[in-house]
């Protein structure tokens, strides 16, 4: 496990993909989790904690009972390979948490589960009931633009903030360079660009729209993950999926 107090920046930047079909993601009405993983292809701490997350694609509950969402950081770019997923916004990410646990460190691998630290990582851990929350629904409409909504299992009264993660699966990295030189990394649920909105309320119904313009080319393999806060970033909701290509 290393940690880390300085930060670098790196930006990945993409070229545009179409896609033509419509998808719809659902949620029940019960709390799904939010799982987050913030890893990076600089450190050799992190394949294994990748491979992990990658298996849990054999999961019957996948996106039903847990939402998964992994994000590479930029401060271990340095160390001889330059990660082309890596964004300093997810490093931000991971430093507002560490803010919030009130810690100065931060580190590769680090699961986050529900906004808090989890170094756990057991399946039943995430397959765990959780309190009856409210619908979120996501539906897509032309490319990768979405509609989100929520419906709360109670009025509510507060400001919700909406997030949404265009995801990248069965990628793969010839790194030639740096700790993990000479392997080829494997990555599922990656985040190739994250967005958050407030949510607009309307008779109870909360709302946010998002348009994902991007995506690398060499990526073909999508899927998304919504998830919905209050303002102090209490998960209430999460819901994602795997995205259909265009005909």
């Amino acid at each position: 496990m290393k940690l880390v107090f300085l930060i670098s920046a790196v930006l990945a930047v993409a070229p545009t993909l179409s896609f033509g079909k419509n998808d719809s993601f659902e949620s029940p009405s019960r709390q799904a989790h939010l799982l987050e993983l913030f890893s990076t292809q600089s450190c050799s701490s992190c394949p294994p904690a990748q491979r992990w997350v990658s298996g849990l694609k054999e999961e019957k509950t996948l996106w039903k009972n847990f939402v998964p969402v992994v994000y590479h950081v930029d401060y271990w770019d340095y160390l001889g390979w330059k990660d082309p997923y890596s964004q300093k916004s997810y490093t931000r990410r991971q430093h507002g948490y560490a803010q919030q646990w009130k810690s100065s460190r931060v580190y590769t691998p680090m699961f986050v589960l529900d906004g808090k630290e989890w170094r756990d990582r057991s399946t039943t851990k995430l397959n765990e009931v959780g309190s009856d929350s409210g619908v979120l629904k996501a539906d897509r409409g032309k490319g990768l633009q979405f509609t989100v909504t929520f419906r709360p299992s109670r009025n509510r009264k507060d400001r919700l903030i909406v997030f949404a993660a265009l995801l990248g699966n069965e990628i793969a990295t010839n790194v030639t360079s740096g700790e993990n030189g000479g392997k080829v990394l494997k990555h599922d649920f990656l985040s190739l660009d994250l967005q958050q909105s407030n949510a607009v309320e309307k008779n109870g119904v909360y709302q946010a729209s998002f348009d994902f313009k991007t995506a690398p080319k060499e990526v073909t393999n999508l899927g998304a993950s919504f998830w919905i806060t209050t303002s102090n970033g209490t998960v209430l909701q999460a819901v994602g999926g795997n995205l259909s290509k265009g005909e």
